[in-house]
């Protein structure tokens, strides 16, 4: 398969029956289709883990921490309200801190997932500009092409029109001329002839066999 695909068409008019262009524009809309399908699984994964985790913090209940002192060996300690309220809102900010930690890293996860998409947008639209560009330029050759095709027939065609019409002005003049100058030449001929005879004051004799002799001065 070619660049521009395959083409059927005459002069002046062109059919496309296959366009790779096309091909790779609807390739192109379904790594997309699959790349908005990643990123609408990422975040339904980060919301599930999210919501697990928060299911499991309500159903066990982890042991506060008091801070124990290291020099503690072991018995019953009572702890005063006060520590105990310290405890339940140091373990409220590490849960807290956990669950931005997840989110944070889903939102990043999503927000990589989402420059890529814009990516393959705009590489989409630059390629739509190319193929529409080069289309363009196809366009205006095929039609200068036609043009200047359609110019040479026509060029052709007058040539043919014009050599038979030479050609019968030619034969028209041929047969005026040279039968006078074959004319002209018989009458020069005769009259060089005559003036070799009227120069040429000879007698001229008859054999008996019709040839003509010519007799010398000195005989006469």
């Amino acid at each position: 398969m070619d660049e521009k695909g395959f083409l059927i068409g005459v002069i002046g008019r062109s059919k496309r029956i296959f366009s790779k262009a096309m091909w790779d524009s609807k390739e192109r809309s379904l790594h997309y289709i699959l790349v908005q399908n990643d990123l609408l699984h990422t975040e339904i994964e980060g919301l599930r883990k999210a919501v697990l985790s928060q299911k499991k913090h309500q159903k066990k209940s982890k042991p506060l921490d008091l801070q124990q002192r290291k020099e503690y060996h072991g018995g019953a300690v009572f702890w005063s309200p006060k520590k105990i309220r310290e405890a339940q809102f140091r373990e409220r900010v590490k849960k807290q801190q956990e669950e931005e930690q997840q989110l944070k890293r889903a939102r990043t996860k999503a927000e990589k997932a989402q420059q890529k998409v814009l990516q393959l947008q705009e590489k989409e639209e630059r390629e739509k500009l190319r193929v529409k560009k080069r289309e363009e330029r196809e366009r205006i050759k095929a039609k200068k092409q036609a043009a200047r095709e359609r110019k040479r027939i026509e060029k052709e065609n007058s040539k043919k029109a014009i050599q038979p019409s030479q050609k019968g002005k030619r034969k028209a003049l041929k047969p005026v001329t040279k039968p006078v100058r074959k004319k002209q030449k018989r009458s020069a001929d005769a009259e060089v002839g005559g003036d070799a005879q009227a120069r040429d004051p000879s007698p001229m004799r008859m054999t008996r066999g019709g040839r003509n002799i010519k007799i010398p001065s000195r005989f006469n």
